[in-house]
């Protein structure tokens, strides 16, 4: 079963009433261990391709010369802090 899927299936167990995102926030912090997450997507400041994800909230730039701190506002949307 994918995990989209299992998403959808634990989203329907538990009776969701929230907005689908508001669910994948609330998975991620519930059923996967909050470990810290490499995601190859490029930095908008230097575009280097390694942010760390730190528990969905603290993200920041891997690149030695960057170091640049990030917060999440959507789900496909980073803003500087």
């Amino acid at each position: 079963m994918g995990r989209m899927k299992e998403v959808f299936m634990k989203m329907q167990e538990e009776e969701w009433s929230g907005s689908n995102s508001d669910y994948i926030k609330h998975y991620v912090t519930k059923y996967i261990d909050n470990k810290d997450i490499y995601i190859p997507q490029p930095c908008p400041n230097c575009n280097h391709k390694k942010l760390l994800f730190n528990k969905l909230e603290d993200i920041q730039c891997q690149h030695n010369g960057c170091g640049q701190k990030f917060v999440m506002v959507d789900m496909n949307t980073l803003r500087y802090v």
